[in-house]
């Protein structure tokens, strides 16, 4: 990954504010990018996955959450929380 896709990142979480977007935003690839941005090795890369799935899994429709769900690997999350990284271990928590 480069910079292209921390950037990705940022511009979907912004996208993710307004629940209009939802549709197009979880589409066919939706589950496998957000676990790859999830599972990055680049805290802010993987926050903003994380805050990707937090917004759309708050905000959503049954079908997003469940979309969400299926993108959040409940072990990933467990080692974010438990990490020392600031933001990310505290966003984490709401998984």
């Amino acid at each position: 990954m480069n910079g292209y896709e921390k950037w990705i990142g940022i511009a979907l979480s912004g996208l993710a504010e307004n629940v209009k977007n939802h549709a197009d935003i979880v589409g066919e690839d939706f589950i496998k990018q957000l676990t790859i941005l999830i599972e990055y090795n680049d805290e802010d890369v993987s926050e903003k996955g994380i805050m990707l799935a937090l917004i759309l899994f708050e905000f959503g429709t049954d079908e997003t959450q469940q979309k969400v769900k299926e993108a959040v690997i409940q072990r990933r999350i467990r080692e974010l929380i438990s990490s020392d990284e600031g933001n990310i271990a505290k966003i984490a928590l709401f998984f």
